[in-house]
């Protein structure tokens, strides 16, 4: 992976994105709660890559319950809360 996640392939392939990047959220808005995906929305930013959030409905604006969902969990997001893998 690198030193550093900045150094990973990851990192590479987000940087080179032309298009933007998409995270797709399920009925209990999980990426918003793991690690590793705060860390690739914050990288995005970084990088300023448009990041657009998709639901099983498609863009989270076509459905004001998922968005309101969303907004309500965004204000709840911190990265010492969050969860990551573990090996079992």
């Amino acid at each position: 992976v690198g030193k550093s996640p900045e150094d990973g392939p990851f990192n590479v392939a987000l940087a080179k994105a032309e298009n933007g990047v998409v995270m797709v959220l399920d009925e209990h808005v999980r990426p918003l709660k793991r690690v590793w995906c705060l860390y690739e929305i914050q990288r995005a930013s970084d990088l300023g890559k448009q990041l657009q959030i998709l639901c099983e409905c498609g863009h989270i604006e076509q459905k004001p319950e998922v968005l309101k969902l969303v907004v309500d969990e965004i204000q709840n997001v911190g990265a010492i809360d969050a969860k990551a893998s573990q090996d079992k």
